[in-house]
């Protein structure tokens, strides 16, 4: 973390440092920074409950002080690691380290970070369909709208492999099969294996939620209060 704020600071110092004209430019709106800080307060709380909900659910035991301190250690890692992939594996390192089981400590990021997808997507068809025309750019709404079916495809089909899994196993094995004609991929076994594998995880996780629609709502509900504050921060 002070490594991090050595950079950002030695950054700021080479952009800004001998030029007037970049900072008088530089609009810096002070009254917007309590409710910023209060965005964030917000989805650390709404995440921190989430994942209490799913420690009770997975495992009949939570704590609120090791759900406040994963969900912390998953958004940092989150966002200095490239393609935000380094905080669940933190996440599980540090479960695993409280008394949680390897299965445990596993099954409870990957439910959190299904449910945080979920939400995404169902905010972002949100916005779509409300606020659409506030985009002025066709270029940037159609640029949102592959972005959001590019982001949306894996949580898709892991959804479709809990309602239809024969129909899932197949289609895998068949777009396996194509990209390994194509030579896209050498071992068509070992990917097929490996997609199966990563879906049942996944699969597993929403199964386990599926069971009680109460706590299902109200994860999803947290997840979206999640999101919605994150995302109002920059504005």
């Amino acid at each position: 973390m002070l490594l991090n704020v050595i950079v950002i600071a030695w950054t700021a110092r080479s952009e800004f440092s001998g030029d007037n004209a970049r900072l008088q430019d530089l609009e810096v709106r002070w009254e917007l920074l309590l409710p910023a800080l209060l965005c964030f307060a917000l989805a650390i709380a709404a995440g921190t409950a989430k994942l209490v909900l799913i420690m009770n659910r997975t495992t009949g035991r939570s704590s609120w002080r090791v759900a406040l301190r994963t969900v912390i250690m998953g958004r940092y890692y989150d966002n200095i690691t490239p393609g935000a992939v380094g905080g669940q594996p933190f996440q599980i390192y540090y479960l695993t380290k409280n008394g949680y089981s390897a299965a445990e400590s596993a099954a409870i990021p990957l439910a959190a970070f299904m449910s945080m997808q979920l939400a995404f997507i169902a905010l972002a068809i949100g916005m779509f369909a409300f606020c659409g025309d506030l985009i002025l750019s066709d270029t940037i709404r159609v640029t949102a709208w592959i972005g959001l079916l590019f982001y949306a495809f894996f949580p898709l089909v892991i959804l479709l492999s809990v309602i239809f899994p024969k129909a899932v196993a197949w289609a895998t094995e068949w777009v396996f099969t194509l990209l390994s004609r194509l030579k896209l991929v050498k071992d068509r076994e070992a990917a097929v294996a490996k997609a199966r594998r990563h879906i049942d995880e996944y699969s597993g996780c929403i199964k386990g939620l599926l069971v009680r629609k109460r706590l299902c709502v109200q994860i999803m509900l947290l997840s979206l209060v999640y999101q919605a504050a994150v995302h109002i921060i920059p504005y």
